[in-house]
């Protein structure tokens, strides 16, 4: 798992226990919405993390396809150049 993921997910859940804390504090705890929210949370990341993965492999693939164009395009022959 890269770090960025690592990093988004520790900061994600720390902003998460944050949040509950403070609810805690403030006295307006209602646990009804707050589950329906973590069952929600647990989906999007559960869906989410294989769509990521897939996006990531299709991004490096269009990197390597610009990156072997870029390098055809470089090495090709140039053309008209004796028509001056």
């Amino acid at each position: 798992m890269p770090s960025q993921k690592v990093a988004a997910i520790l900061a994600f859940v720390g902003n998460s226990l944050w949040i509950v804390v403070s609810a805690i504090r403030i006295g307006k705890v209602s646990l009804g919405p707050f589950f329906l929210a973590l069952v929600i949370t647990a989906v999007c990341v559960t869906w989410g993390n294989p769509v990521l993965d897939h996006k990531d492999y299709e991004l490096g693939r269009q990197y390597e396809r610009l990156k072997g164009r870029a390098a055809i395009e470089l090495f090709a022959p140039v053309e008209g150049f004796g028509d001056c």
